[in-house]
């Protein structure tokens, strides 16, 4: 976002309290970026329509008088109703070429001045992808518009309270946590950081302390403090408190101190803490009695257990240990897993009929269709067990959910879909991605749809086609706010923690069997700064076999027709966190279309990488010769005019030191010999003084190769800092880290059931094994170690180092293509 505002006041949020800093007369136009990141763009399919968000803050004494939205497109400012500042709303329609970026501008004016921001957009290819990036931006929005604001003890607070206060509100913040929107982020940038804070605020003001003591089953009090804390808000703590841990372990700062709550038992105290008395109540209050309700939980402390009530002790107790360390004693997830569990579920291996189902209250009790909501309910709580998601009683109610799908997706089953989300994204030791489906192909519970050709439609679809025109969501059984926050956490990547989040770039997306496209998922992020993606893999054909790992590949199409690749991207959390997305790749017959290539994302320091050169000289046309190139970077937002240059190379130093630091679009289009054109677009990120972008990029080079014998089956040190051949024209220091270790061959464990061929990601230094599988028709085994090096400036390149382990002695090793991931069945 861009800003521009009279005076000098700014926002600053801290805790759960918002200070007005500088001049008093200071007013702000902030409008909302997309996961809570200023440089990402709003998705919108051409034709599609978007709601622009921006909000107005004031200080004391202004009054809001007007505001406009410029869509950025040609269309022109559009008035919007001031009447809530906190909802300054544009609903448009974008059309335009894929990828084609607009920048709209929201101004207000007040009795004491003026100000402005800016909201990216990007036109996309319509996937399930978007539509569904579409709905969590429309349901944020909604819930963002819906909080309720108030004050405690002179602490800002908000709430949400459609059906019931606490969960409502928990739910809600959770939402926006997952999709990158924290407390801790700026709330000078982003709207939602001030929902987030006073939502937890909030939260913190609904707990109330209960004395606790040793079970028969034993000593629940983890922390020794000799008491628990519960939730009284609509008199189900059971059901209710889940939600609240996971809101507060969603913020992922175990040591924020809380800003409101009781004294001494919640103000003050550490979320870790709050957290974990949470849990000590959940297991003091366990069923302990040696009757059929063993092991569960229900409505009240210490009385019965049903299904529903048990996955929410069950979701909180997972987000509480995998990310804050909380402490759930093993007598509890025994008494669940032995007792409760067994005496509500049937199994009998024989994946058919009721096998594999989890009752209400019983194995048989039925509170909805099939039991679609309690069956999963079930599920969640083997995973917090610490069940595998390849236990036979986990596989059989996968097996059971799929045979009784459509009673789940063809209603308005929101709980049972979020229940569905929970088992499957904390399933151990990874998230589950297809079920399990007993012969057949497994089954894609998430992206399964039918307008892709598949038979019947997944959670994601469902949710997008259940979606109100106002951005909300109604359930079965939970509606409004809390159907809302549990359909966009449902549709985002993770349950509780933010994720990585999968972006590709496809190069070039028109062309012909046989021609090497190339596929980039580099613009894959993490929304937690402290967290790394470290597994790239893709699916080519989109049938659910990966066909390549890395960060960067190449692939050619040996028949006609539309391809959705996929790329599923992994992090190095423990269990380990995905994200998936598609790039769309058209294989056609001639004539094909140029491919335009505007250059990579620029940084250019104003006063140092002089001059800024837009270089276009990588585009290319298959079958002819470009003729044209005409370039579209002035004005900035871009007015689509393609008439500021029209050479391959252009020197935009002028333009850009006078525009000044900000991000800016750049647009390319090309024309062949033939009369077909295409366009792309990239970025300029121009930078001044102390925050300049470096002046250079390391240079890291092509044909680095490095070949082992003998084939001894032990592991070899591969140090990058010697092999790579990395150099800084410079001299300045630079910094390798491999991002992936892939092969060509299966991955061979044949010293060690858990060990692997290659390791080392995320250091400068790989080992791999000199294996390679022996056979008449095999030749060899190529590795290939992807790393990227960076500079004491900040910039960056990045390349490959292949390693070969020929199948005879000073024989040839040939790639049959980087199928498999080095590090897989690595121990740790």
């Amino acid at each position: 976002m861009s800003k521009h505002l009279s005076g000098t006041g700014w926002w600053r949020l801290v805790g759960a309290a918002v200070f007005m800093a500088a001049s008093a007369q200071a007013q702000e136009a902030v409008t909302v970026p997309w996961l809570g990141d200023p440089n990402l763009q709003h998705q919108v399919f051409s034709g599609g329509a978007l709601t622009l968000q921006g909000v107005a803050r004031l200080p004391a004494g202004c009054t809001l008088t007007g505001a406009t939205w410029d869509p950025g497109d040609g269309s022109g400012p559009i008035a919007v109703g001031v009447g809530n500042p906190r909802a300054l709303e544009l609903v448009h329609t974008y059309t335009g070429v894929d990828f084609q970026p607009y920048t709209a501008t929201l101004s207000i004016q007040t009795t004491c001045g003026s100000a402005s921001d800016t909201f990216r957009v990007i036109v996309v290819p319509r996937t399930l992808d978007v539509d569904v990036n579409m709905a969590i931006d429309r349901g944020l929005w909604r819930l963002h518009k819906t909080q309720i604001l108030s004050s405690v003890g002179g602490v800002p607070t908000g709430y949400w309270a459609t059906q019931n206060q606490a969960a409502d509100t928990a739910s809600a913040v959770l939402a926006f946590e997952v999709n990158g929107h924290l407390e801790t982020g700026n709330g000078a940038e982003d709207p939602y950081v001030e929902d987030v804070a006073f939502g937890l605020a909030h939260t913190f003001t609904e707990l109330s302390q209960i004395a606790i003591g040793p079970q028969a089953a034993g000593n629940p009090d983890a922390n020794g403090n000799g008491f628990g804390l519960q939730v009284l808000d609509g008199g189900a703590p059971i059901y209710v408190g889940g939600q609240l841990i996971d809101a507060i372990v969603g913020s992922g700062t175990p040591n924020a101190l809380a800003p409101t709550g009781s004294s001494p038992d919640v103000l003050g105290r550490r979320y870790a803490d709050i957290v974990q008395d949470l849990l000590d109540a959940y297991s003091w209050g366990q069923v302990d009695s040696p009757s059929f309700y063993q092991g569960g939980w229900r409505y009240g402390w210490n009385s019965d257990s049903d299904n529903s009530a048990a996955q929410w002790w069950a979701i909180g107790a997972i987000a509480a240990e995998r990310v804050f360390g909380s402490t759930v004693p093993q007598f509890v997830k025994d008494e669940n897993v032995k007792e409760w569990l067994p005496e509500s579920g049937y199994f009998d291996g024989t994946n058919t009929g009721y096998d594999g189902h989890y009752g209400y209250v019983d194995n048989h009790y039925s509170v909805d269709i099939n039991m679609m909501n309690t069956t999963p309910s079930g599920v969640v709580q083997l995973n917090a067990d610490g069940v595998p998601g390849d236990d036979p009683r986990h596989v059989a109610a996968q097996r059971y959910m799929i045979r009784n799908w459509t009673t789940l997706t063809l209603n308005n089953r929101i709980y049972g879909m979020f229940a569905v989300a929970k088992a499957m994204r904390l399933a151990l030791p990874t998230p589950i991605v297809k079920m399990d489906a007993a012969g057949s192909a497994p089954f894609d519970w998430y992206r399964s749809d039918t307008l892709a050709g598949d038979a019947v439609d997944g959670i994601a679809r469902r949710l997008v086609s259940l979606q109100q025109a106002d951005g909300s969501w109604d359930g079965y059984w939970v509606v409004n706010d809390l159907a809302t926050a549990w359909a966009v956490i449902t549709l985002s990547p993770t349950i509780v923690q933010a994720s990585p989040i999968a972006a590709c770039d496809v190069d070039p997306e028109i062309t012909g069997t046989g021609y090497p496209i190339e596929f980039d998922g580099a613009p894959s992020h993490h929304s937690d700064p402290a967290r790394t993606i470290v597994k790239w893999e893709w699916d080519f054909e989109g049938d659910g076999t990966f066909d390549a790992v890395g960060p960067l590949v190449t692939h050619s199409y040996s028949q006609l027709g539309i391809y959705n690749a996929k790329l599923r991207v992994t992090d190095d959390n423990s269990p380990p966190l995905t994200d998936e997305t598609t790039c769309v790749v058209n294989v056609t017959i001639p004539p094909w279309p140029p491919d335009a290539n505007p250059g990579r994302a620029y940084k250019f320091c104003i006063g140092v990488n002089e001059p800024f050169i837009l270089d276009g000289s990588g585009s290319a046309d298959i079958d002819g010769n470009i003729v044209s190139y005409a370039w579209d970077f002035d004005p900035q937002p871009l007015d689509n005019s393609f008439d500021d240059a029209s050479t391959p190379t252009v020197d935009v130093t002028t333009l850009f030191k006078t525009l000044g630091p900000g991000i800016y679009d750049v647009g390319l289009l090309v024309t062949d010999n033939d009369g077909y054109f295409n366009t792309d677009f990239t970025t300029i990120e121009v930078t001044q003084g102390g925050n300049c972008a470096p002046l250079h990029d390391p240079d890291c080079p092509d044909g680095a190769t490095v070949s082992l014998w003998p084939a001894d089956h032990r592991y070899v040190e591969i140090d990058l800092k010697k092999v790579a051949g990395v150099t800084d024209s410079a001299g300045l220091p630079v910094t390798i880290v491999i991002t992936a270790i892939t092969q060509d061959e299966p991955v061979t464990a044949e010293e060690d059931p858990e060990d692997c061929d290659g390791y080392g990601v995320g250091t400068d230094i790989a080992f791999v094994k000199a294996e390679r599988n022996n056979g008449r028709k095999q030749n060899g085994r190529v590795y290939v170690i992807h790393y990227t090096a960076t500079n004491s400036q900040g910039g960056t390149c990045s390349n490959t180092v292949t390693v070969t382990v020929p199948k005879v002695f000073r024989g040839e090793a040939r790639d049959s293509g980087q199928k498999y991931d080095s590090t897989q069945g690595c121990d740790g």
